[in-house]
């Protein structure tokens, strides 16, 4: 694994995987050597339903940065998604996004970073009790500890991945930590400072850091308005 720093410059708007959605991939695949992928989607045209579909990887992550989503999982109800919620889906269940707002916009990761997308039946799949369970939640719902906001995905992904919201006094551990191979954080608002090898680099709004585990990483400042969110690869 090696260190990346995406920014609005280094990491553009490029086509999408489907004709109405913009992406920026953020760096993380080839920095994680494939362990995981972080990408930025928002729309560029009116989406229609995605129909019933499954993604063949062992995760995937939709945090809303902004807009709404209506999502079905085969088996359960229609669920609204809004700005600040985390949805966690276990790769291979069926699924449809059936209504994205105009300003839809969403920070997509995935285990391993290799996620293929296939049409499917809207027919629920048979858990078994060890495998990865299905998690939508909010952050605001979640009580702060001096941490952070853990969304609890640590127990949903079965040890596979930790994910934190962050903000005040919390922002500024958010360096990876002993057990965790590697830390890739999302800057949501405001502007932090790092240093690394003895260097310092500003974080602004919209960039995303991905440091492996054991670097000489630290998070020396950050704005009172500083707010991110921490995916922690473990193991």
């Amino acid at each position: 694994m090696h260190f990346h720093h995406a920014t609005l410059e280094n990491a553009p708007l490029l086509p999408g995987r489907r004709d109405f959605l913009l992406t920026r991939d953020l760096g993380v695949s080839a920095a994680t050597g494939g362990r995981m992928r972080a990408t930025i989607i928002q729309l560029c045209s009116a989406a229609p339903a995605t129909g019933w579909h499954v993604h063949r990887c062992d995760a995937q992550m939709i945090f809303l940065l902004s807009g709404w989503a209506k999502m079905q999982f085969a088996g359960s109800d229609p669920v609204m998604m809004d700005a600040g919620t985390l949805g966690f889906m276990p790769g291979h269940r069926p699924h449809n996004e059936l209504a994205l707002s105009e300003d839809f916009a969403i920070l997509e990761v995935s285990l391993p970073a290799e996620m293929g997308t296939e049409p499917s039946e809207a027919i629920p799949v048979t858990v078994p009790e060890d495998a990865m369970q299905r998690r939508v939640i909010a952050w605001r719902d979640v009580a702060p500890r001096d941490g952070g906001r853990d969304l609890g995905i640590g127990a949903a992904s079965r040890g596979a991945l930790s994910i934190t919201y962050c903000d005040g006094a919390s922002v500024t551990s958010s360096a990876p930590a002993a057990g965790e191979a590697a830390v890739f954080f999302y800057l949501l608002s405001g502007k932090l400072e790092y240093s690394r090898a003895g260097s310092r680099r500003r974080v602004e709004a919209g960039d995303g850091v991905l440091s492996p585990g054991g670097e000489d990483f630290h998070i020396n400042a950050a704005s009172a308005d500083a707010a991110l969110m921490r995916f922690a690869l473990l193991g």
